[in-house]
């Protein structure tokens, strides 16, 4: 039999919580958010390397994640866990996992001026930023979170101390907020100028 996983409703009064309470809730989410962040990582990398037949450096950020998928499972989650029926999930996710992407993907080309996926050689694509394909597998992977992932990571987590949660998520923020400052920083030359200036003027000051 499988057991019973705990499932932490993403409707629970937030407010009606302890202050503890509230502060492990965020930390478990945000150590949910890297765990499938990661996984897309390795998910991507390992798609590229069967499709291309050699290592390809997946994601935005420097680090070894995907935060695209972390975004789209925390949506999924918070607003689709409470859908009992499959298909209204899997539907349901498709289209706000492709609603993400999308959005994601025009941000990126307007503020960086590059795209970091291209749907163009897939049928039923729209400006190579979305696909039926791709759409087909967001619903699926909403399914895997809602059904799997979610309850079994969560459940996970509770093995561990209110403190340990807090520390692990505090220095994870801590690393996206590093990696997203560099990686800015090497792709926006305007952002970088900024910063130069800045350290000239406190370097003349001092």
């Amino acid at each position: 039999m499988t057991p019973d996983l705990p499932y932490i409703s993403p409707l629970m009064d937030v407010a009606s919580l302890a202050p503890g309470s509230s502060a492990v809730i965020v930390a478990e989410t945000i150590i949910f958010f890297t765990v499938i962040s990661v996984g897309g990582w390795v998910y991507e990398t390992l798609l590229c390397l069967v499709m291309e037949r050699r290592l390809v450096r997946r994601g935005v950020l420097y680090g070894p994640c995907c935060p695209i998928y972390g975004v789209g499972a925390t949506c999924v989650w918070l607003c689709l866990g409470w859908i009992e029926s499959p298909v209204g999930v899997f539907v349901a996710g498709a289209i706000l996992a492709t609603s993400i992407e999308y959005a994601t993907g025009t941000f990126l080309v307007h503020r960086f001026h590059r795209s970091w996926w291209d749907y163009s050689m897939f049928r039923f694509n729209y400006r190579g930023r979305i696909c039926l394909a791709a759409s087909l597998v967001f619903g699926f992977f909403s399914l895997l979170i809602v059904l799997f992932l979610q309850p079994l990571i969560f459940g996970g987590l509770e093995m561990l101390t209110e403190a340990t949660l807090i520390d692990a998520a505090s220095f994870l923020v801590i690393c996206y907020a590093t990696d997203i400052v560099a990686t800015t920083l090497s792709l926006d030359a305007r952002a970088r100028e900024r910063v130069l200036d800045v350290a000239r003027r406190i370097r003349n000051i001092t």
